[in-house]
């Protein structure tokens, strides 16, 4: 017997065997096995939001991060929080836990239970498989970009900013978790959190690390060598705005060198704005949504083809989820389109690359922004949807990043994160086993 919300942990090293998804008013229950056989049932875990006996069953307040079938956890995990769910709604909440011997049928735990060892908190659990923890435990989420920061290898590099709270911290790593380098984008004592990007500024065949602000300090975006290098830094707006900028990057007019693309953070207006990425000079700017629009945008480039101009893309971080393409060129509209119910109001973060390589056109990846499933869509130049990612579990709600590339995608727990987890980057699709999406269908039962 407890109280709602108390810590379940597991008893032993193994895996998840079985979890219940959730659905508003069902009872949420999952098994983990050792490697003897034993199967240990964890029934009637939270289905409450916190505060309330509302049976919502939104399994963040349920499940802990990563409980998903085959996923190996550690004696003394937390593995969800204890509650009334199911049959148990008439009781106080407790946990029903139940022990299942290799060879069949059920035994009483207690005394099991009585010679257990004790522990007064929960153990830190491993990395999921694949996964990268770029800041440790650290929840504050972060931001995401691919680039070919490293020329010795034909693979791209993944570059990550930390989100508010972690300082000023850029970490870039190989596609396989192996750290490449690190360093500050701008004094330590600065939280505000980043915004990356990557493009060839210089034209030197190895890409530069793009770096902007986040809000509350005069915005700036630096431009970094991949091993730390300042090369140049500018004000993307005014010396005294100070909601922070989104930035993207690609060779916009054919030159050979990468432009930078900029667009404000919440409390600024929808203005594009792009530069010569080596001297911060203005070369375009245009509004992309109403003046008045003041919610934030993030912004997507990609170079031109033999067959199509240079593309900007921009999506609301607030308000409907209106997805505008424009030419990278003239910065002329040339194609809108709602990705998904036009009633949201969650947000967008948005890339574009050519992630399906058996066509020629690239193709538009977005992701929630805020408050919202972990579930990233790809649509085509004309707005059709091609295809959804799943991030993390689908009842994992918050907020997220990405960044696509040929053949992949790979997100980031992002800001606000609002996930109750650590900063977590994980590929979607793609590398490192571009063949087995091992993110697929994990929470089915």
């Amino acid at each position: 017997m407890g109280r709602k919300g108390m810590p379940l942990i597991a008893v032993t090293d193994g895996t998840v065997e079985w979890v219940t998804t959730p659905r508003k008013g069902s009872g949420l229950q999952f098994s983990i096995q050792n490697a003897d056989g034993w199967s240990f049932w964890y029934i009637h875990v939270n289905n409450d939001t916190p505060g309330t006996d509302d049976g919502a069953s939104r399994g963040i307040f349920g499940y802990a991060p990563d409980l998903y079938r085959g996923m190996p956890v550690v004696a003394g995990q937390l593995l969800g929080w204890m509650g009334d769910s199911g049959n148990a709604e008439s009781t106080q909440a407790h946990l029903h836990f139940e022990m299942h011997p290799p060879t069949g049928g059920v035994i009483n735990p207690y005394s099991s239970l009585q010679a257990a060892r004790r522990i007064s908190k929960a153990v830190v659990p491993p990395a999921a498989p694949n996964e990268i923890l770029p800041f440790g435990q650290f929840t504050g989420g972060g931001a995401i970009a691919l680039g070919n920061v490293d020329a010795s290898t034909p693979e791209k590099e993944i570059v990550v900013g930390a989100g508010p709270g972690g300082g000023p911290q850029v970490r870039v790593y190989s596609e396989t978790n192996v750290l490449y380098s690190q360093f500050f984008a701008f004094p330590q004592t600065y939280k505000g959190g980043l915004d990356v990007a990557t493009g060839d500024v210089d034209g030197d065949g190895t890409e530069e690390i793009i770096v902007a602000s986040g809000p509350g300090s005069i915005t700036q975006v630096m431009v970094y060598t991949p091993a730390g290098q300042l090369l140049t830094n500018f004000f993307p707006y005014t010396d005294k705005f100070s909601k922070g900028a989104n930035v993207t990057a690609a060779d916009l007019n054919g030159d050979g060198r990468a432009e930078i693309v900029t667009g404000p953070r919440y409390g600024g207006g929808p203005h594009v704005r792009i530069f010569d990425g080596q001297t911060g000079a203005v070369l375009s700017q245009f509004f992309t949504y109403d003046e008045k629009f003041h919610a934030g945008i993030d912004v997507a480039a990609t170079a031109a083809t033999a067959t199509r101009p240079s593309l900007i893309v921009t999506t609301p971080l607030g308000g409907g989820p209106n997805v505008r393409i424009f030419n990278g060129n003239d910065n002329s509209l040339v194609g809108w389109f709602f990705a998904g119910d036009p009633k949201a109001r969650t947000g967008l973060r948005v890339s574009i690359a050519d992630v399906d390589t058996s066509t020629s056109d690239p193709e538009i990846v977005t992701i929630p922004y805020v408050r919202s499933a972990p579930t990233a869509t790809m649509f085509d130049l004309l707005g059709n949807t091609l295809t959804t990612y799943d991030f993390l579990e689908p009842w994992w709600e918050g907020g997220y990043d990405l960044a696509a590339e040929n053949g992949g995608v790979i997100g980031v727990t992002a800001v606000p994160s609002l996930t109750r987890r650590r900063t977590t980057v994980r590929w979607l699709y793609g590398p490192p086993s571009a063949t087995n999406n091992q993110y697929d269908n994990w929470w089915n039962n």
